[in-house]
């Protein structure tokens, strides 16, 4: 007798219960089996561009813009300064119109109407508009 003679004839009353269509299709989805390797590419590929460094002549002349802002303020301006990278080298430029509300000259910060502070060195160009 075979361990299984007690058991190998019995009726196979089990019923599979259908998964949902719903729930099937999950089964087939797709996965990343390198989680988070798309979001390395996406920030290899990144461009950033180095900061691009002043003459002394071109310093003395946003100091002189700088200083006649200072004297109308509040004053509207078009401003092109760079901005560093939290992750990588370098950064980007950014090209604003802004309204300069304050000039804060020991900390060498330019104040928005927005808030927003502007460190002096890391402006480019400066231009006032009328």
């Amino acid at each position: 007798m075979n361990n299984y003679d007690d058991i190998i004839y019995l009726k196979h009353d089990i019923k599979r219960i259908r998964m949902p269509i719903s729930e099937r299709s999950s089964i087939f989805m797709p996965f990343s089996a390198l989680s988070g390797f798309s979001d390395l590419i996406d920030e290899t590929e990144r461009e950033v561009i180095n900061e691009i460094i002043i003459d002394d002549n071109k310093k003395e002349l946003l100091d002189a813009k700088i200083r006649i802002i200072n004297n109308n303020l509040p004053c509207k301006v078009l401003i092109k300064y760079f901005v560093k990278d939290k992750l990588k080298d370098g950064g980007n430029y950014i090209i604003k119109d802004i309204v300069i509300n304050k000039i804060d000259n020991i900390n060498k910060l330019i104040i928005t109407s927005d808030k927003e502070k502007i460190d002096i060195n890391n402006i480019y160009e400066i231009e006032r508009k009328v």
